[in-house]
This record gives structure tokens, C-alpha cells and sequence, in this order.
């Protein structure tokens, strides 16, 4: 598989969709937070996720799966989401993993939060 964000990536926007990373233009998932009961069991067992990683999982390139386009980069030598998520090392474990395992949560806000904790980025926001 070209990119650990399908086994270790989880992202809620602020329109309350899931998306696989927040390079995911085309919301793959097609899954709202009102779609789901738990997180977790929607990144392990929804068949939405389930079927993802199954149409990814012998690809090698990005331009092998349109959702993915916007990492096409990264295959030339340009730091895009896929290179940032394929060159982290996830705790527990030795570089590259397959294993479907959540290490990464991102929940993005919006104006709704003022965004003044420092870690915080403004990618929705006006403020």
C-alpha cells in the first residue's frame, strides 16, 4: 500500500465528516459523525473503511486511485500528506506497519473555536 494514512489515519472536519487524511478532497468515507456510535469501530470494522483499504491495498502510487490525487507529488520527491504519514513513525511500531491500527486522530474546528491554543491551525477558520 502506498500511504499509512489508510491504516492509521482518521480525520473529523468541521461539517462533521470522516475523512481518511486531510488530503481526502473526494471524503472517500462518505460518513458523517451523526453516521456513526464510535470512532473506533468505524475505522476498524465499517465496511466504508473496510472497502478503501481493500481497493488500495496493492497499489503502489498515488495516480493509481483518483481520491489520491492530490499526493501525486510526493513521487516526485515533494512533501505532501502521504510522505508526512509514510515517514512517521506510529508509536509501537518499526517504521512502516500494515497492521490497521488508529494512531492518528485529527479533529479540525472551526469559527465556532477561537483557536488560541497553540498547537491549533486555522485551515477553517476566518479568525
Amino acid at each position: 500500500m502506498f500511504c499509512q494514512a489508510f491504516n492509521k489515519s482518521l480525520v473529523v472536519e468541521p461539517g462533521k465528516t470522516l475523512a481518511v487524511c486531510c488530503s481526502d478532497s473526494q471524503r472517500m468515507l462518505k460518513a458523517t459523525l451523526s453516521d456513526v456510535t464510535s470512532l473506533k469501530d468505524f475505522f476498524y470494522n465499517s465496511k466504508e473503511y473496510k472497502s478503501i483499504r481493500e481497493q488500495v491495498k496493492d497499489l503502489t502510487c498515488p495516480t493509481q486511485f483518483d481520491p489520491c490525487l492530490a499526493c501525486h507529488r510526493a513521487v516526485e520527491g515533494y512533501t505532501t500528506e502521504m510522505d508526512v504519514m509514510n515517514n512517521f513513525k506510529f508509536p509501537a511500531s518499526k517504521g512502516y506497519d500494515d497492521s490497521v491500527d488508529l494512531k492518528f486522530l485529527e479533529v479540525t474546528t472551526s469559527n465556532i473555536c477561537k483557536q488560541s491554543c497553540v498547537m491549533c491551525g486555522p485551515k477553517y477558520s476566518s479568525e
